[in-house]
């Protein structure tokens, strides 16, 4: 079973991806699972090969007596080979031995304590039906309301394999005593080892499709992040984060010869979300040849080929930034949590990070973002050096995680 991903962010996506072919390397015949949000996901899951599970609704003393024998640690009897895709069942981990949790950020004060008691209810049907759980790298804490931390320490209790993709979040974790030090990994997100088609044709194609003038010339990618948005003062044109980006669009258009490309990088359901942040800044910028955005329905293969064909990203989305750095594109960071700051930290390129929800912004971005731009060439070089002890790192991830398979 995989939760945590779905196609809504292409990080979610890439990492849906990763599992899988990392996995069936190894496990050529390995089913996987997953519930879809929507009937579009659920065609997009299909294609990709995944198997499709839904929960059947559950009285209230059916739910109550099920948990009870959950947390007693009763094991509730498999079903396996009877089950097609698009069959409810009152447990969906009936069907499966693993799951593979690979969710970015969900235990922590931050989502508050309903999103940490769900997190533990989910995962009491998990072991109540025998599967062991792997807890791949996301961020983690920080744990200073009670009920968070209870509910982590509960969810991390049985599971198999833990891992921090920051220093920061292997501290939360340990220092909160929701896990013990020796049963944290810590590693960067799987996302590094997404492998796309990263040929100029792939780029261009799609960048023909969306107004662009002209295709052939050099691209600035952007991926504008609607959280930051909601996170900072003002509306609109008014929102301090909107002024930063316009001021940056402005910059590459009066002095550069690129065209700027808006990269919606994840597309929420029911709530304002990066396509409509997009769809501002082209409103407050006015027609313009060179500039454009993506609908957001793009794959997130081919987000990545254009991300890795680029001049430069504007990262503001998490997985833009790991997709940069794994095709050693040069890369500025308007950020707003720890996990964008220890990346950069990682790859020595700590001085081209903004934090706009953090820092009050005092008209240093732009700087900042200009000096990228003039020192792309050596960004890309230490990138180069960089990277490969990150890839290296995820891989060796990957040999535990199928050892815990191999041991079932």
């Amino acid at each position: 079973m995989i939760v945590g991903g779905n196609y809504i962010g292409k990080g979610a996506e890439a990492m849906m991806l990763v599992v899988r072919d990392q996995v069936k390397k190894v496990f050529p015949n390995v089913k996987f699972w997953t519930t879809p949000i929507n009937e579009s996901e659920a065609e997009k899951l299909k294609k990709d090969g995944f198997n499709l599970i839904y929960p059947e609704r559950r009285s209230r003393l059916n739910k109550v007596l099920k948990l009870a024998a959950a947390v007693l640690g009763m094991k509730q009897r498999k079903k396996y080979g009877t089950i097609e895709s698009r069959d409810k069942l009152d447990n969906i981990f009936r069907t499966t031995d693993f799951v593979i949790d690979i969710a970015g950020f969900v235990s922590s004060d931050q989502f508050g304590p309903r999103a940490s008691f769900q997190r533990w209810l989910n995962y009491m049907w998990a072991y109540y039906a025998d599967n062991k759980v792997i807890f791949m790298p996301q961020s983690w804490g920080p744990f200073r309301n009670i009920w968070v931390r209870v509910f982590t320490r509960w969810t991390l209790k049985k599971a198999s394999f833990i891992c921090a993709r920051e220093k920061v979040s292997y501290d939360y974790l340990v220092n909160a005593q929701c896990a013990k030090a020796s049963d944290v990994h810590y590693c960067n997100d799987i996302a590094f080892l997404f492998e796309v088609d990263n040929t100029q044709a792939v780029s261009r194609q799609l960048l023909n499709g969306i107004g662009l003038r002209s295709s052939e010339l050099p691209v600035i990618t952007i991926t504008p992040n609607m959280r930051i948005y909601e996170r900072v003062e003002g509306e609109d044109a008014n929102n301090r984060y909107v002024r930063i980006l316009l001021e940056v669009i402005h910059y590459f258009l009066e002095n550069t010869d690129c065209n700027v490309v808006l990269i919606p990088h994840e597309a929420s359901y029911n709530r304002r979300n990066d396509p409509q942040l997009c769809e501002l800044l082209l409103k407050l910028m006015g027609p313009n040849t060179r500039l454009g955005m993506f609908s957001g329905s793009e794959s997130a293969r081919q987000v990545k080929s254009v991300i890795g064909n680029s001049e430069l990203l504007i990262a503001s989305r998490y997985h833009s930034l790991v997709a940069a750095l794994s095709m050693r594109t040069p890369v500025a960071v308007i950020g707003w949590s720890h996990k964008y700051d220890e990346l950069m930290e990682q790859v020595e390129l700590s001085d081209f990070i903004a934090d706009p929800v953090r820092k009050k912004d005092d008209g240093k971005t732009l700087e900042m973002i200009i000096r990228a731009w003039k020192q792309r060439e050596q960004i890309q070089k230490k990138l180069q050096e960089k990277v490969p002890e990150i890839e290296n790192s995820m891989q060796n991830t990957f040999k535990k995680v199928i050892n815990i398979i191999k041991q079932k």
